[in-house]
């Protein structure tokens, strides 16, 4: 990729831009533990040279991307480029799980810990040196995350923990006998399912590790060619820099001509001032009949998320401070950035929209009023001149618009501040991965996770990684009050009122633009009534009635526009359907005792994730109403 305007910027002036990502890559370990009678013993020497050869691969991978692609990724204090993190996740059991995190440690990588159990519960599962070597891993890990699992529900704890490992991972080694399924939580199952949730497995095959396969899709199939095996460390190379390339950089020679999207946002600088953003808020409020203030002058975004964000949790004195910066740091720049620039780029379009239709009305009362004047003998200049204004007012926004792609970068933000604000939520519970589903009949809108957006958010949240939690009484308690009272509530009454002021919007403009054609029918009436009963109309009532007869129709059609282009009929109805649907997953986690060491976080993820499911389809499909319908003249 050439250098762009983008690559340009000196890490002196980034801080008054979008931050970039974090160079960050995670892989998971699942694997056997050795049980002479379920599997023959390995030849552990041989696994861990496959081991460190393949860990060795990823890091060489990554620090080739930051090298040559350093531009794309956040910088360090000294403005020199990142080398990029190197995770391993791996809950230490015996076997597999610590002789590839003993590895990964040796050549670089940080060590995070999800364990099925707490710290003292699990190492009842160790014996001799499997005990000292957990011992020891554990206290190299920077955090760890203790689930709530209980021993009468073994399995499930153990696959508890394995799909935290699934869930956190970029990609998974699994050092694997490649026997089928038995019981839950095994390494079968475990295969399965990262193939499944998109999570390509380096199966490092238990018997032969130098065989060793790169699995990434859900129907793999098995190598034989030695030629083809021999190939396997350059597909794992071009798979890792796939993963961490934007799409854009992944596939040019497919991508259309026009403005990178991505390039732009970090292009993008902090607006001071609200100016025609604002006008979209007086209309609203005007219509309901309800004040709406405007914050004409604006803080920075990261102060103005900050104290938001502050209000949220005031309502959560339960949860730990440390946990709540942990969960906050991440996050809050990268949230701010993309969720103030909607708002600005939101305003800046829905304003545009609405004064380009109502000037269009002012342009034919400006004509009518000429003509007038000519009627009387009068040069009316003035009228001509205000004509031409509000034509070249609406010639002006409508090239604005299109130029600055208002519509576009306002869609584009939305969506990215939606996955992050959810991310956000989603690591009190240790995070996931965010899934959607797109009806195929939608398809020609694009691949939601092929965008810039979608590897931004990936970025942030892969880089937040593990927290140091204990999911004991109190924890759970205090994650299922805020996904309660601060998410859900939130959306709740977001969806709420919105519903309300759309369908009260909706129903207005559609009884003011009725009422704009009856008035032009009685108008025309009241026109023709008098022209056939009075034997000369004054000139100036003629004049009176025609302008009318012009305005009010062209007044109705504008407002008509206004509403068919906001599509509130529609959003509202979907803001009632979201309403009733997040009410009634309020209640089903508020349903949910609160205990630890009964695997209740697993009930709660359950909840979350479909809450999660919720508002990003949610969000997809605000996209794709509004998608097609940008600002174009003639408006």
């Amino acid at each position: 990729m050439s250098t762009t305007a983008l690559d340009s910027i000196k890490p002196s002036d980034r801080k008054n831009t979008p931050p970039r990502p974090p160079l960050v890559f995670h892989v998971g370990v699942i694997g056997h533990r050795p049980d002479p009678q379920k599997r023959p013993s390995p030849d552990v020497d041989a696994l861990r040279l496959i081991i460190v050869a393949v860990l060795r691969r990823i890091r060489e991978a990554v620090a080739g991307l930051a090298s040559a692609k350093g531009e794309l990724f956040s910088l360090d204090e000294t403005g020199d480029r990142c080398t990029g993190t190197l995770r391993i996740i791996s809950s230490l059991a015996e076997g597999a799980d610590q002789w590839v995190a003993d590895e990964a440690v040796r050549v670089g990588y940080d060590l995070q810990v999800p364990m099925p159990f707490s710290v003292s519960e699990y190492e009842k599962d160790f014996q001799g040196p499997a005990l000292g070597e957990f011992k020891r891993l554990k206290d190299q890990a920077s955090s760890i995350l203790q689930l709530d699992g209980c021993r009468a529900r073994q399995n499930e704890s153990y696959e508890a923990a394995g799909r935290v490992v699934i869930g956190q991972s970029d990609l998974v080694i699994a050092v694997w006998d490649g026997s089928e399924e038995k019981g839950r939580g095994g390494t079968g199952q475990m295969v399965r399912e990262s193939l499944k949730n998109g999570v390509p497995v380096i199966w490092i095959k238990w018997a032969v590790p130098q065989q060793w396969q790169l699995l990434d899709t859900p129907q793999w199939r098995i190598l034989e060619d030695a030629n083809e095996l021999k190939g396997e460390s350059t597909r794992l190379t071009r798979l890792v820099t796939n993963m961490l390339l934007p799409p854009d950089l992944q596939t040019p020679q497919n991508q259309p001509v026009h403005v990178n999207g991505r390039e732009r946002y970090y292009r993008e600088v902090q607006r001071r001032w609200n100016g025609l953003g604002c006008l979209w808020r007086l209309l609203r409020g005007l219509v309901l009949i309800k004040p709406a203030g405007c914050v004409w002058r604006l803080d920075p975004y990261k102060e103005i998320t900050k104290k938001d964000w502050q209000k949220e949790w005031d309502g959560c004195h339960s949860l730990d401070k440390s946990l709540v910066e942990w969960i906050d740091d991440p996050y809050v720049t990268h949230y701010a950035w993309a969720n103030q620039l909607a708002i600005h780029y939101g305003g800046l379009h829905r304003s545009s929209s609405a004064l380009n239709y109502l000037l269009g009305t002012l342009a034919v009362l400006f004509a009518l009023l000429g003509i007038s004047s000519l009627i009387y003998g009068h040069r009316d200049v003035a009228t001509i001149l205000l004509e031409l204004v509000a034509i070249a007012v609406i010639i002006i926004f409508g090239l604005w618009a299109a130029i600055g792609r208002w519509h576009e970068r306002w869609i584009e933000y939305r969506i990215l501040a939606e996955r992050l604000r959810i991310a956000r939520f989603q690591h009190l519970l240790g995070g996931a991965r965010q899934h959607f589903s797109l009806p195929g009949h939608l398809i020609s809108y694009g691949n939601p996770a092929n965008t810039w957006m979608y590897w931004h958010y990936r970025a942030v949240a892969r880089a937040a990684g593990l927290a140091e939690m204990q999911f004991d009484d109190i924890h759970l308690g205090a994650v299922q009050k805020t996904w309660r009272d601060v998410l859900l509530q939130g959306q709740i009454k977001y969806h709420k009122d919105n519903s309300r002021d759309l369908s009260i919007i909706d129903q207005r403009l559609h009884w003011l633009a009725n009422g704009l054609f009856a008035s032009t029918f009685v108008a025309c009436a009241v026109h023709f009534g008098l022209s056939i009963t009075m034997e000369m109309l004054p000139v100036w009532a003629g004049i009176l009635l025609i302008t009318l007869n012009a305005v009010l129709p062209a007044f109705g059609a504008a407002i008509a526009a206004i509403r068919s282009q906001g599509e509130f009929h529609r959003i509202a109805q979907r803001s009632l359907a979201m309403y009733e649907e997040l009410d009634d997953l309020k209640l089903a986690l508020s349903q949910i005792a609160a205990c630890g060491n009964e695997l209740k976080s697993q009930d709660m993820r359950r909840i979350i994730d479909q809450t999660a499911r919720l508002m990003i389809n949610e969000t997809l499909d605000w996209r794709i109403v509004f998608q097609d319908r940008p600002l174009a003249l003639p408006a």
